[in-house]
Formats: structure tokens, sequence, C-alpha cells
């Protein structure tokens, strides 16, 4: 399957930025981990598209694979591999998504030293079952709430999704602080 809309966000950027932002320098926000670190892995090309190759590939990668073609092997492979991307697939590609992530995360988990797959439910205010990977069970599923801790209007809800984070929502201001939440 391919992904994108022909539009670029950054907004694997800003989430690597909520990761391991510079904190206590009195800009900008805090972030969950202090000692962490981000190591970027551009598997969307221009206009915010991809294909599964691309991603899995990606992924593969960050875990350590030192078996995918004309690429050196990642020195500093990820114990948490974040995805801020997703879309529908066909039952052909989502079956590839979950025979991949089956064999990462289960079948060779030790050589890749067990890694974590966090993965965005999506911005399509749906359901989340017609939604890859966020609909694999094998990764953790992460969807979006406002500032009253209910849910962003926009995110995608469903028994797929693990855990909801604030994303706030840019049509509130619940804190009554002037700007959008």
């Amino acid at each position: 399957g391919a992904y994108g809309n022909g539009q670029s966000s950054w907004h694997g950027t800003h989430t690597a930025g909520i990761i391991a932002a510079e904190t206590n320098n009195g800009e900008g926000v805090s972030a969950i981990t202090w000692a962490g670190q981000v190591q970027p892995v551009r598997v969307l090309g221009m206009g915010s598209s991809g294909s599964d190759f691309d991603i899995l590939s990606g992924i593969f990668w960050a875990a350590g694979d030192a078996n995918i073609e004309d690429v050196p092997q990642n020195q500093n492979p990820a114990r948490v591999i974040n995805l801020s991307l997703g879309g529908p697939a066909s039952q052909e590609g989502y079956n590839n998504w979950v025979e991949l992530l089956e064999s990462l995360l289960v079948t060779d988990a030790e050589a890749y030293n067990y890694p974590i797959v966090v993965v965005a439910a999506g911005n399509q205010d749906q359901i989340v079952d017609n939604t890859t990977p966020a609909n694999i069970d094998l990764v953790i599923t992460v969807g979006a709430t406002r500032y009253d801790g209910r849910r962003a209007s926009y995110s995608n809800w469903g028994n797929a999704v693990d855990i909801m984070a604030p994303g706030g929502q840019t049509d509130k201001d619940q804190n009554a602080d002037g700007y959008p939440d």
C-alpha cells in the first residue's frame, strides 16, 4: 500500500521533540524523557508519501537488521520505534505487516533486543480497525485527547487503541489561556 496525502507536516519532527526535547531551558515544551535519544529514520518521501516496503524496511533498519540490501547496518538499534503514520491497507498489505512485525516483535525479538513499536491511531475520527499499522495487536496504538482528557474530535478510536495521550484540539481553548489547545 501507499501512504500520504501529498503534504508534509513535519509531524515526526514534532513527535520527536515531545519525546526528547531539550528540557529546563525556558523554551518550548518539556520532553517525556531527559535521557532519551532520537534517531530519525525517514521512511516517507516528498509529499509525505511512501510504501509499505519503505516503512517496514525503515522499521527493521531502526531495529538493527543487518540484511537490508545496499544500506549499512544501524550501529545504534532502537529500543522503541515510533510511527506517526498509518492508513488503509489491502488484506495482502495488512497480512505483510502482521507477518513482518510478528517476526520482529515475537519470533526474532531476542535478536533485535526486544524492540517496542508505538504507532499513531490516526486523525480521521473513525474506528481504528481500518488503519494499518494501528490495527495490529503487536504494536502500542496511541490516540489523542484534548485538554479536559476526553478524546480529541479528530482522533481515531476503538478497541485497538491501547492508550490516549494529550494531542490538543485547535478549535478549543479549554484552559482559557487565549490560545487554541
